[in-house]
């Protein structure tokens, strides 16, 4: 999958190319031999509905949480295409009762990374703490 993507006036617009592989081992193989390691796994698991033109997705990325998407998939090119698209995917999301400020405007990756790190540091207190409660226990 190779992605292209911007955000503007609240929507994101991306160009993506997706590729299917027979043998996801050898892949990951190549790419270890190219020097490439893992940085971050990331999990979905949901359901694409129809409405309209739109694809509403509901995903669970683990994690994370429950996500919705809509998404418009096709080939922008006619004059007031974009603007449509835009009324139809907020019109949606007004049904379902999604606020401006409920959009997440940050790739899972990045949040999944910042979720890394906070239980990391969570971990880390709570090994300090658990030290300094033993150690009060046996001094």
């Amino acid at each position: 999958s190779r992605k292209m993507k911007t955000m503007d006036n609240g929507f994101e617009r991306t160009q993506e190319m997706e590729y299917s592989i027979s043998d996801s081992d050898m892949v990951e193989s190549l790419l270890k031999d190219l020097g490439a390691r893992e940085k971050i796994r990331k999990e979905k698991i949901g359901r694409a509905y129809s409405v309209g033109e739109l694809l509403v997705e509901l995903s669970e990325v683990v994690g994370l949480g429950f996500f919705i998407e809509i998404e418009w998939v096709g080939k922008a090119g006619e004059p007031g295409q974009v603007e449509a698209v835009e009324a139809m995917v907020r019109k949606t999301a007004d049904f379902l009762g999604i606020q401006e400020t409920d959009i997440e405007p940050r790739p899972y990756t990045k949040m999944l990374r910042t979720a890394a790190k906070i239980q990391k540091e969570h971990q880390k207190k709570m090994e300090k703490l658990l030290r300094k409660a033993s150690g009060g226990l046996n001094g």
